[in-house]
């Protein structure tokens, strides 16, 4: 007896957890546009003598082909100070807020020619003493944040709220054929 409600729980299940409903997925990525480039901070701080850094905060990162993904080493605890910021989403200006953030950085190339910047951020709360930074405390979240060169002029004009994808990638890059 205890087999068969087994047996029917495990059918029945998929559809107890099935939306009644249609489901769909954005069709096109959300983007926020800077006409005059987005300021990325913390490239500045990049240290290739890093020995401290936040490896399980890096940005998720898929794999694009043809296209290479660096991780930029900095110091544990990279805090970046992420200016407000005036820029246009679905055709109406906005103001980024002025944040704080933990970071790390990932660079995006193909034939030596850098195309994107991801990061992964947590929010944060810090100060500085003596020229460095004290986290008070931190948001229990991480998001991914993708800075992208969509005309290949080195002008980071578009902000993804995401990681990199193969559909991110601006037409001006031309990925290897493999």
């Amino acid at each position: 007896m205890g087999r068969i409600v087994l047996l029917a729980a495990v059918v029945v299940m998929p559809c107890l957890v099935s939306p009644c409903t249609f489901q769909f997925d954005p069709a096109a990525h959300v983007k926020y546009y800077r006409s005059e480039g987005w300021q990325l901070p913390g490239l500045a701080d990049v240290n290739s003598s890093a020995t401290g850094r936040y490896v399980g905060f890096y940005p998720q990162v898929t794999n694009i082909p043809g296209a290479r993904a660096l991780a930029l080493p900095s110091e544990r605890d990279h805090v970046i100070d992420f200016p407000a910021q005036t820029f246009m989403f679905d055709g109406a200006p906005k103001r980024m807020r002025p944040a704080l953030m933990v970071s790390a950085i990932v660079r995006w190339e193909v034939n030596g020619r850098i195309f994107a910047y991801s990061y992964g951020l947590i929010p944060v709360s810090a100060h500085r003493t003596k020229s460095k930074w004290k986290i008070d405390s931190m948001a229990a979240c991480i998001f991914d944040a993708t800075f992208i060169d969509e005309n290949g002029d080195g002008v980071f004009r578009l902000l993804v709220p995401q990681a990199l994808t193969e559909s991110l990638v601006p037409a001006w890059v031309k990925l290897p054929q493999g």
